[in-house]
């Protein structure tokens, strides 16, 4: 039974049950996982095998294969030390694969665009190498002159090797690429090469074929650099006529072309040569070229091209005669009729092909103007027809207009043709609130009296009137109206500078100026009669009288040694 693959994603190229490999367009971006030793894209998280990194692509082994994948270089190892029996010692993968002995393969896989200087120099176990065509190495530096170059002695005396079959979209080989490789006996040469670079085939004496996949007279597009006398000694298979010899030919098979580009023989050929369209100068089939004719169409408004179906945008767009109209006047193409598009139920004017028809609008009367449909306006066919002067809706259509009402006076409450009321008791003018008489119809009134907010209140909240008023204060130095709360400055008494308490509410203050004594003995200040403790009187000796700073007198008894002794034993 044919069966469906199961993938991990539309990206994904390995079957989830049979490991089958598909091609897709998908480039993987893998990053390596060193802890599951798994390589994951970023994009479709398809999972491969691996085992580490090597530049910006990965390894793993398979058995004795060593496979290399991903998008872009191998790292660049050159440097170290080199044996006639172990690939380079800084490699990554070195240490994992040094211990094969014999039957090594190497596949290095599309999308490897650079792969190293000496990368598998004196590996002499492997036996077989795939190669990708990614990989390029240009042809101006594939010498060995000009310094070490991509790829240089990449495979060099891998004694094993006896095929190697080198991609096509390859250009150029490296210099010595494949030197010393003594047991290769087959080279396989594409298309695309142009360049062999130095010593690529140096002491390869076992080389006998070369396949190259071009015709003899082509082989001198290739430029083969000096020391490679295996490569030039080594017997050339080219691709030949299979009119002129017995191999086919990949060129001149093609049922289409008629020439051999080798002898110039001519064939047979019953198939006409294909191309893309009308506008593709250069077959399919054999490539070659011719005057494209162009596409051919009816008229500017056609599409497809009556040659090879071809389909393009209209030069200009099908016309036609009204929506109504099936057949294009220029190309004749048929269509569905269309609908007429109006911009409204009433509008007469087909907004595609300007069709007319008569609008349907509708009017409550004559003397409607708007349509009850669509809302558009029209002049009136008759006037308006009202009760009276103050009516409102026109006994008609129910239009409604402004109208003002006649009174007497601003004050007045009745009209004067229809006899309906009216508030009019804000239209009344009075002085203030205490006035009773209208001043413009004299109608009298009770007089609401003023209103303020609280006893300190200046202004009437209705008449705006001002008046008088006087605050109340707790006291005679209080800042603070108790009523309204307005502030004033306290009218506080003090005796002088140098006073803390106000007379007349007793409220303490910090002193404008210091206490003024006449001396340090002094009691009362001078200025307010503020009392203090004073300094001790200060007398020359017990027996002084005087105070020595105040002049203060005091009273003192002489020390005398005996009731008979007669002068003081202290002054």
């Amino acid at each position: 039974p044919i069966i469906d693959h199961t993938y991990h994603s539309d990206r994904d190229t390995v079957c989830l049950v049979c490991d089958h490999v598909r091609t897709t367009d998908h480039q993987h971006d893998y990053e390596f996982d060193s802890k599951e030793k798994q390589a994951i894209c970023r994009t479709c998280n398809n999972k491969r095998p691996c085992t580490g990194t090597t530049g910006e692509c990965f390894y793993y082994l398979d058995g004795a294969t060593l496979i290399i994948f991903g998008t872009g270089m191998m790292k660049d190892t050159y440097g170290g030390t080199y044996t006639s029996s172990s690939p380079h010692t800084n490699a990554e993968w070195y240490k994992a694969w040094k211990d094969l002995e014999t039957g090594a393969s190497v596949v290095i896989e599309e999308g490897v665009t650079y792969i190293s200087r000496n990368a598998f120099y004196g590996c002499e176990t492997i036996t077989s190498v795939t190669l990708p065509s990614t990989v390029s190495f240009p042809s101006e530096i594939s010498s060995l002159a000009s310094g070490q170059a991509p790829g240089q002695a990449m495979f060099r005396t891998c004694t094993s090797l006896e095929t190697v079959v080198i991609p096509n979209g390859w250009t150029s080989l490296p210099s010595a690429a494949f030197y010393g490789c003594t047991s290769l006996k087959t080279l396989y040469l594409p298309f695309s090469l142009t360049k062999v670079g130095t010593y690529v085939t140096y002491s390869c004496t076992s080389l006998t074929d070369v396949w190259y996949d071009g015709m003899e007279v082509q082989k001198g597009r290739v430029i083969i650099d000096g020391d490679n006398v295996p490569l030039n000694n080594a017997t050339w298979h080219y691709v030949d006529c299979f009119y002129c010899d017995d191999i086919v030919c990949n060129l001149c098979q093609i049922a289409c072309d008629t020439i051999c580009d080798s002898c110039g023989g001519k064939l047979n050929s019953s198939k006409s040569h294909t191309y893309s369209d009308c506008e593709d100068s250069v077959c399919n089939e054999c490539f070659e070229s011719r005057i494209a004719p162009g596409h051919s169409y009816v008229s500017d408004c056609d599409t497809t091209c009556e040659n090879c179906g071809a389909v393009r945008e209209a030069a200009i767009a099908h016309t036609y005669d009204t929506c109504e109209d099936t057949i294009c006047d220029a190309c004749n193409e048929r269509r569905d009729a269309l609908e007429h598009i109006f911009d409204d139920s009433c509008d007469s004017t087909c907004n595609t092909c300007s069709f007319m028809r008569e609008a349907p609008h509708r009017y409550a009367s004559d003397c409607d103007t708007v349509c009850d449909l669509c809302s558009s306006e029209r002049t009136a066919l008759a006037l308006h027809t009202y009760t009276n002067n103050c009516d409102t809706g026109c006994n008609l259509c129910g239009a409604v207009r402004e109208i003002e009402h006649n009174y007497s006076s601003d004050c007045d409450t009745v009209c004067n043709v229809c006899e309906s009321k009216r508030d009019t008791e804000a239209s009344h003018r009075f002085k203030d609130c205490e006035d009773t008489v209208c001043d413009r119809c004299s109608e009298t009134r009770v007089a609401p009296g003023h209103s303020y907010d609280n006893d300190c209140d200046t202004i009437c909240n209705v008449c705006a009137l001002e008046r008088d008023i006087t605050h109340t204060y707790d006291s005679v130095c209080d800042t603070l109206c108790s009523v309204c709360g307005f502030e004033r400055k306290a009218p506080h008494r003090y005796v002088s500078d140098c006073d803390t308490v106000c007379d007349l509410c007793s409220a303490e203050r910090e002193a404008v100026a210091d206490h003024v004594y006449d001396n340090a003995c002094d009691v009362d200040c001078n200025e307010c009669g503020a009392e203090r403790t004073p300094s001790d009187h200060v007398y020359t000796n017990n027996c002084d009288t005087d105070c020595n700073v105040c002049g203060a007198l005091r009273e003192i008894e002489h020390n005398y040694s005996s009731d008979c002794d007669t002068v003081c034993n202290v002054c």
